[in-house]
């Protein structure tokens, strides 16, 4: 067992996870419409490319546009992380977005 991230155990000093390939957006990322100013945009991305979970800081005006917002950014698609083997994996993916 190393003092790296994961959980396999072995004769390996362990590792720090900065071999994982990050995931990337299949699409350009764009705020919802109704959005104005800079959003820093963090997005849990499954190994499958799907969006789990999204934050939206600072959240934009109006609940209206903070759902549509939200839903706008669940929508989106990636190309899932990938170890340095090619398997696939979650991962967190961050992003400053302007409108």
């Amino acid at each position: 067992v190393g003092t790296g991230v994961g959980s396999d155990s072995g004769s390996g000093r362990g590792g720090d996870g900065e071999y994982i390939t990050p995931p990337y957006a299949r699409t350009v990322l764009l705020p919802a419409d109704c959005a104005h100013g800079r959003f820093t945009v963090q997005f849990w991305v499954n190994a499958d490319g799907t969006v789990s979970r999204v934050t939206v800081d600072p959240p934009p005006k109006g609940g209206g546009c903070q759902q549509e917002m939200r839903d706008k950014m669940m929508g989106f698609r990636f190309l899932p992380a990938r170890t340095r083997d090619g398997r696939a994996v979650a991962a967190t993916y961050q992003v400053q977005l302007q409108h």
